[in-house]
Parts: structure tokens; sequence; C-alpha cells
């Protein structure tokens, strides 16, 4: 749909996700799949790819009746790609540096995703995200002091990015309280004690 565009608004925080995800699946697949199953994976990644695209455009219309299914395609698409992205920096055996970098960088594009609504300026879109991938970020760095790695890490690393960009979300929609930072919280903490008890019975 032309008509927001032709408004003058810009195209490039709708590129983001797509772009990000045509890295973040292929690599989940190398990594995790063989055989002929690969081709299977493959056509379910395209199919991935599709959906984001499609989502994509309708969420160009804020006021389309599908623009909040296309949100939730959206978000979910950019919470599997930060899980991807971010368990490759313990799955490539990147070094302390280059890691905590690279999570800066994933995570404040994806930050840019979750984060692009309500009536925020874009550059404080873009300030936001930045500071979302920081934190991102000193918990890479913290976690490399911790018995903690692989994709174990990379699910820790995805609840904290879940929780600030949550709760970062509802800020900017205006719509941020007590009860909502409260269930952010609740599903952060489960999340972590549940990633503990897989590590402490070596599940993974």
């Amino acid at each position: 749909w032309r008509a927001a565009f032709e408004r003058g608004e810009d195209t490039t925080p709708y590129l983001v996700l797509p772009a990000l995800y045509v890295f973040a699946a292929p690599l989940l697949i190398e990594h995790n799949v063989t055989g002929h199953t690969v081709l299977t994976w493959a056509l379910l990644a395209g199919v991935g790819f599709g959906a984001i695209a499609v989502a994509e455009v309708l969420s160009v219309r804020t006021g389309s009746p599908l623009y909040r299914y296309a949100r939730m395609v959206t978000t979910g698409a950019a919470y599997f790609s930060a899980f991807s992205l971010l368990s490759m920096t313990y799955v490539l055996d990147l070094g302390l540096v280059p890691a905590t970098i690279a999570v800066w960088f994933v995570g404040t594009l994806l930050a840019i995703e979750v984060v692009r609504e309500g009536e925020v300026d874009p550059v404080e879109t873009v300030v936001f995200a930045a500071l979302v991938g920081l934190l991102l970020a000193q918990v890479r760095w913290l976690l490399f002091y911790l018995p903690l790695d692989g994709y174990l890490a990379g699910l820790a690393l995805v609840l904290v990015f879940y929780f600030v960009t949550g709760v970062l979300h509802s800020y900017v929609l205006r719509q941020l309280n007590r009860v909502t930072a409260a269930e952010y919280a609740l599903v952060t903490t489960i999340g972590m004690v549940l990633v503990g008890a897989a590590r402490m019975a070596g599940l993974a």
C-alpha cells in the first residue's frame, strides 16, 4: 500500500526484520537439521519469509482491521530471529568482544521492529532501540562468566530482550502500568527459572 509512503514515510523500518530473518532461519537450520529434512525446513522457512513480507505490508496501514494480526506475526518473527542470531554468537564460538558487538547490533535492529509503533519520532525510536541493544550486550558480557552457553544462553538473552522491548513498547503506546510491567517481569522470571533448571538438569 503506497499511500503511507506517498506522505513521506520511510520504508527502512519495514525492511529490517525481513533482512535479519534471511540470515537467522538458514543459520538455525544449518546447525540443527541434517539429511533430506533440510528441504522441508527450508521450504517452511520460505513460507515464514513470505508471511513476514505480507505482515510488514499489512502493518503499513495502522487503521487496517488486520493490523493487530500483522503486528503479532512481525513481533513473533522478531523474537525468533533474535533467538537464532543471539544463539549463534555461542554456536559459532565467537570471541567475547565480537559477540558483544554482534549482540548490540542485532538487538538494536530487532528492537526497532518491536518499538516502531506509536507517535515516537524516528530518531527517538533508534535511540530507544540502541539502548535496548546496549543492555542486551551487557547481559551477553555477563553471561560469559556464568555456566551457560549455546541455545540456553541464547534463550536467556531473548528473555531479556522480551522484557525490555515489551516494557518499552508499552511505554511508547502509553499503556505501561504496574500490571503490564509485572506481567512482563513474571514471564521473564519463569523463563529464566526454566533455563536455569534445564542447565542444572544437563538438558542442554
